[in-house]
């Protein structure tokens, strides 16, 4: 897997956090509300490969998306 090169990206547009290697944002053109996309910075095989360094980071990236989405959304089911 590896980060899409998109207008997010080059223009700084709809990145919801970025920490440890990793990106989150919000595509252009989801498919549902609110979708998030979280892609490494670098190019990673597979996520099972991934270094336990970005792993702890996937893990805290992954906290602050999803509580900021319960903090704007309120808490979902």
């Amino acid at each position: 897997m590896h980060l899409p090169r998109t207008a997010e990206l080059e223009k700084k547009i709809r990145i919801v956090a970025e920490r440890d290697g990793l990106i989150a944002f919000c595509p252009f053109a989801s498919g549902f509300p609110h979708e998030v996309w979280i892609c490494p910075t670098a190019h990673q095989p597979h996520w099972e490969g991934m270094p336990s360094k970005l792993l702890d980071g996937l893990s805290r990236l992954l906290w602050e998306v999803l509580y900021s989405l319960e903090k704007r959304l309120g808490l979902f089911p």
